[in-house]
């Protein structure tokens, strides 16, 4: 299809500029513990910088294979056979004080004692009872001692522990074989594209189920393994209590990954819907009645494309043309769609000419015509599903991803990873046939020129329909007569058609721009955007072509104000919503917050001050005067070094107001706008703050170090804040402080704009 234009949010608009996103900085959960959610934060970005089949290999794979490994270790730990080891030193014992008993009563007889499989006689005897009995006692000071019931509850956990995660290995593995091997065959062809991922649609759900059954169980078992081990050391002595070092926190840290496996688990029987989930669109469905000029135009090119017509037709506003056999659902009506539905924006029809709006509509007609009309039916909602299922993984939790449904998340992007070459090779595929269908019905020079037309008036578009949405009951009544002035207004330019071939990229679901027009004929092969010059001009519609698309409907003021009032009712309730939602960000901020540093380093210097004031005291009374005269020097340094602390202590290290952020030693204050990022480093008892800069804002100006606590990178663009700890204020909670008044002004800045 063609090109879609700029998504403008989950309603179908942006009711605040990217600039005042405030989405980037999520509060701390509150749900888990802050060293576990701490852990988890760690490692979702450690996962999100490593490429995709690392990731997924480290989680399907590795991690199966480290929990087996804790479970080998625990049957390394103790061994089997202690009750038989045992039993035979009490044998031995026996033996041993038999041998000894018959040597006193009869030194030069001959005894046999069976020790081994072989027989041997008098000192010999006894010595070979000596060694065994020596060896069994150390290997039974090597292993831990305790309850046997417990050692044997350990042994049996841990090899459910070592078999359940070598299985969830093989499985992962197997996995991760298949869905290269499927991503491979979706190559060949449409066909198997199709019967592959239907393959994997219907069965991610139950793989992921059983690789998680297993991590769980393996995680379950460990976690049984690891409580019968302290068991069995707390029942014990010696040996076995020594393997109790760590045995706490490791039990902690077993316990948590096995909720967390359990949780994912429990989640992902929801997160795989086998039934498809009707997408929503904000527009109006087009009956005969209401648009029977469209009909016969719309029923005409099809019969020329040589395909049916489409079963619905609905006008909207903040999408492109496109078409679909997906369910959908027509808002704010709340029709559910089945079958081939059209979609055409008002927008777009009110600044084309005729012959491009034709060539559009051929072009997307073509889509239901032949393979391409199967892999429309059967494909594009399976693909649309399945993204929407995993979305609806990583979104499921209000405070973001639990670590448990990273793995998920993690194979499901992998699978579709895999798919996505072909998905992307296929779409382009699919977009050059409709683009031939066409240059058919239409004329290569129409077609053309409608491709580079849509493509001109994408900003036009957005740029009215956010304004519309920023302030619904301000804006007038007559669209088309808005976007005509915008036209006039804004000279149409074409894109940098070069630069957009130059960063295509495999996966993309369209052809550059230039690929098209070169197979449409518009370019000769091997030229750039310069000869697009030759091009029609680009333009808006004359009055012939307005007069048409109003004939295209019984009342076109009716629809048009219609469709109008339901875009700004829309918008109104979505702006509602947001401003409810920035309120209560913006009042999350409460006066100033002054951040002075911790006295750590004043009261050590405080105290070695006082010990060489006291050991001058006492070479003096003793008449040792180099003594007292070099510890003199010293207990002056640190004095020194004393009051330069105190005088550090006594000015803050930061201030944190609504509107700014105020660094003692700058010209002047740090807007909260200015600050892109912040990120800390925390080394032993030194805490660094680093705000980095965003690219408009003016570099500040350093007029002093704030006691060698501040300072500016120019070329990082940066600001760094150092000190020894907050006084007063976790370090922890000093951060959530900056992400709270920064989202704050954020929130400030986007309720002033709406």
């Amino acid at each position: 299809m063609f090109a879609t234009i700029a998504r403008f949010g989950s309603s179908g608009f942006a009711a605040v500029p990217p600039a005042t996103a405030i989405g980037f900085f999520p509060l701390p959960c509150q749900r888990l513990p802050r060293m576990f959610q701490y852990l988890s934060d760690l490692l979702f970005k450690f996962l999100q910088n490593l490429p995709r089949i690392v990731r997924v290999l480290l989680w399907a794979v590795a991690l199966p294979l480290a929990v087996a490994a804790v479970g080998a270790w625990q049957l390394a730990l103790y061994p089997d056979g202690q009750a038989q080891r045992q039993e035979e030193i009490r044998q031995l014992e026996g033996i041993q004080a038999d041998l000894q008993a018959a040597l006193q009563a009869r030194p030069a007889a001959p005894l046999l004692a069976e020790v081994t499989d072989e027989q041997q006689v008098g000192q010999a005897a006894q010595m070979q009872v000596e060694r065994r009995l020596q060896r069994l006692r150390e290997e039974a000071a090597a292993a831990p001692d305790g309850d046997e019931r417990a050692v044997r509850l350990v042994r049996l956990a841990a090899q459910v522990t070592v078999a359940a995660g070598v299985a969830a290995a093989l499985w992962g593995g197997l996995g991760i074989w298949a869905a290269r091997r499927s991503g491979r065959r979706a190559m060949r062809s449409r066909d198997e594209l199709i019967s592959a991922f239907s393959r994997w649609r219907h069965g991610l759900g139950r793989y992921l189920g059983l690789l998680l059954a297993l991590l769980a169980l393996a995680l379950v078992a460990l976690l049984v393994a690891r409580a019968a081990a302290m068991w069995a050391a707390l029942a014990g002595d010696g040996a076995a209590r020594s393997h109790m070092r760590g045995g706490v926190w490791m039990l902690l840290l077993v316990a948590f990954a096995a909720l967390g496996a359990l949780a994912a688990l429990w989640r992902l029987r929801h997160a795989m819907p086998e039934a498809d989930e009707p997408g929503e669109v904000l527009g109006m469905l087009l009956s005969h009645g209401q648009a029977p000029g469209l009909w016969r135009h719309v029923t005409d090119l099809a019969r020329r494309v040589g395909t049916a017509p489409p079963d619905h037709m609905v006008l909207g506003m903040t999408e492109s043309f496109y078409v679909t056999c997906a369910r959908q659902r027509v808002m704010p009506g709340g029709q559910l769609l089945e079958g081939r539905t059209l979609h055409l924006p008002l927008t777009y029809l009110s600044l084309l000419r005729r012959d491009e709006t034709d060539a559009i509509l051929a072009h997307e007609l073509g889509h239901f015509l032949g393979e391409d009309s199967a892999y429309s039916v059967r494909f594009a909602p399976m693909y649309a599903s399945m993204m929407h299922a995993l979305d609806s993984v990583a979104e499921g939790d209000e405070d973001g991803i639990s670590w448990g449904c990273i793995s998920a998340v993690i194979f499901g992007e992998y699978v579709l990873e895999s798919f996505h070459r072909a998905v992307s090779h296929w779409s382009r595929v699919r977009e050059l046939q409709a683009d031939a269908v066409s240059a058919r019905v239409a004329g290569p020079e129409a077609a053309a020129r409608a491709l580079v037309h849509v493509s001109a008036l994408e900003p036009v578009v957005y740029e009215r329909l956010s304004a519309i949405a920023r302030r619904p009951a301000e804006a007038g009544q007559d669209l088309i007569a808005m976007l005509q002035a915008d036209v006039q207004a804004h000279p149409l330019q074409t894109h940098d058609l070069d630069a957009e071939a130059a960063t295509s990229h495999p996966f993309d679901s369209h052809p550059p721009t230039l690929e098209r027009l070169r197979a449409l004929g518009a370019l000769p092969e091997g030229s750039g955007s310069g000869s697009a010059s030759a091009l029609p001009a680009l333009a808006a519609p004359d009055a012939d072509s307005l007069a048409w698309v109003r004939s295209l409907f019984a009342d076109s003021d009716a629809v048009q104000r219609q469709l109008l009032q339901d875009f700004k009712t829309d918008a109104a309730m979505h702006n509602e919503e947001r401003r409810r939602e920035l309120t209560e960000i913006r009042d999350q901020v409460h006066g100033e917050v002054i951040v002075h540093e911790g006295r750590f380093f004043l009261g050590l210097t405080a105290f070695i001050t006082l010990g060489l004031g006291a050991a001058v005291c006492a070479c003096v009374m003793h008449r040792a005067w180099h003594a007292a005269l070099g510890l003199l020097a010293a207990c002056a340094f640190f004095a020194f070094m004393t009051r330069w602390f105190w005088l550090r202590c006594r000015h803050p290290v930061m201030t944190l107001t609504p509107a700014a952020l105020l660094l003692p030693g700058l010209a002047a204050p740090l807007a909260w706008g200015d600050i892109e990022d912040f990120s800390a480093e925390d080394i032993g008892n030194f805490f660094t703050i680093t705000f980095q800069l965003t690219s408009e804002a003016a570099l500040p100006v350093r007029q002093h170090g704030n006691y060698q606590r501040l300072s500016v990178k120019a070329k990082k663009r940066s600001v760094i804040a150092q000190m020894s700890s907050p006084r007063g204020l976790k370090r922890q909670r000093l951060l959530d402080l900056l992400v709270i008044y920064l989202r704050a002004w954020h929130a400030s800045e986007a309720l002033r704009q709406m």
